[in-house]
């Protein structure tokens, strides 16, 4: 799988809410949409306040 259609299917199955969502359409390249896209990823990840126990 190409770059560009991973960046177009992977936010399509993320349970991103529609607003976060056009912020990805909103990009202007794909390197853009590369750092929205991570961004999103990482807040929605879960909270890491230090290392496992």
């Amino acid at each position: 799988m190409d770059d560009s259609l991973l960046l177009v299917t992977l936010p399509m199955i993320c349970p991103f809410p529609p607003a976060e969502k056009q912020a990805l359409l909103d990009a202007e390249n794909l390197t853009d949409r590369v750092r929205v896209l991570q961004t999103l990823l990482d807040l929605s990840g879960p909270e890491q306040e230090g290392p496992p126990s």
